[in-house]
């Protein structure tokens, strides 16, 4: 959108440059940090498809991370909720619970988050029909449901 209304502007050249795929309908990076973020054309293009996935991945385990703290799912809300229900886990004071919830709790929401980013990944690498971030979305959506 940057490239078809500021051709040529030192704020388009940051993020990459584009060339027309086909005339007027679509743009597609051809150097530059749009370049190696957008999902590579064949699993042969190594340098591109790493650093996508690094990228991709780093962005979803710390978006998972910051995701549980908000949504109230960090260690010191469950800890806050389970001694309002008096219940607790070996006899443990409210810090040593808050820091072994902390353990597992943090780990697995980076673990989680950085395979969903994974899974992105290689689906857009398969060369779907529709994104392949598309599809784990709708994937994700359909078991919410099913929930």
């Amino acid at each position: 959108m940057l490239q078809s209304y500021l051709k040529g502007s030192f704020l388009v050249s940051i993020f990459g440059s584009w060339q027309e795929a086909r005339p007027d309908v679509d743009l597609k990076p051809i150097g530059g940090f749009a370049y190696y973020i957008s999902s590579p054309d064949s699993l042969w293009q190594v340098d591109r498809l790493i650093f996508n996935l690094i990228f991709t991945l780093l962005l979803c385990a710390e978006f998972s991370r910051f995701w549980v703290d908000l949504s109230g799912q960090a260690a010191r809300d469950l800890t806050r909720r389970l001694t309002q229900q008096e219940m607790s886990i070996d006899d443990q004071r409210e810090e040593q619970l808050k820091s072994t919830l902390k353990r597992y709790i943090q780990p697995a929401s980076i673990i989680s988050g950085a395979l969903i980013g994974a899974m992105c990944v290689l689906s857009d690498c398969m060369s779907p029909m529709g994104s392949g971030t598309g599809i784990v979305l709708a994937i994700c959506i359909v078991y919410q449901y099913f929930e």
